[in-house]
């Protein structure tokens, strides 16, 4: 297998569609590799696999540890395909295991491990309904002054795109009220408020 995805742009989905267990064993292994192009093939093959069976789900408690990881590019990797597996996890026994600890990392000490955590919350989504008002309670909790002011920007505008996303399965009044304050703010550019104006129905 790691003949096949140590180059530069290889067809991710002809491979995801074709894999055998060993191989997708060999590609979890290989999420621990040091070369990046290796270990970044085998993360967007796991990951696009994800979305089409639940072959990876086996692999779930596996990738929990992984947030454990002092290295952020494995906290990163276990981020993304807990994420996309959530939806085969059907009673969520799982996700109530790991949910606290995912969360966490939202506000994790690098600042790209943050922003992956709370972008890829909007995989689970539609899976997870009764978790979706905690969900946005916490997000809307995150402190913005707690990262470096070039930062902080992203992150608001992480958090308030996927508040947009929960909010098209569950309208919940704290939404309205953080993403018309944060209209008010000067932290968003005129360009930025009218790309939130355009996604979001309220305003």
């Amino acid at each position: 297998m790691i003949n096949k995805i140590n180059i530069k742009n290889i067809d991710i989905d002809s491979i995801s569609r074709n894999l055998s267990k060993d191989n997708i064993n060999e590609l979890v292994i290989l999420l621990n590799q040091k070369d990046c192009i290796i270990r970044e093939n085998s993360l967007l093959i796991l990951q696009s696999t994800s979305k089409l069976n639940s072959d990876i789900y086996k692999y779930l408690d596996h990738f929990k540890e992984k947030l454990n990881n002092s290295n952020s590019f494995q906290r990163n990797i276990a981020l993304i395909l807990i994420s996309e597996n959530i939806r085969w996890d059907n009673d969520l026994a799982k996700f109530k295991d790991m949910y606290e600890k995912y969360m966490a990392h939202c506000t994790d000490d690098k600042f790209i491990t943050s922003r992956y955590a709370i972008k890829n919350i909007i995989n689970f989504i539609p899976y997870t309904e009764e978790y979706l008002i905690d969900i946005a309670r916490k997000l809307i909790k995150i402190d913005l002054f707690s990262f470096k002011e070039s930062q902080s920007k992203l992150i608001l505008l992480d958090i308030i795109n996927t508040l947009i996303e929960i909010n098209k399965y569950k309208n919940i009044d704290d939404i309205d009220l953080y993403i018309e304050n944060a209209m008010m703010d000067n932290l968003l550019s005129k360009k930025e408020k009218e790309m939130i104006i355009s996604k979001y129905k309220i305003l």
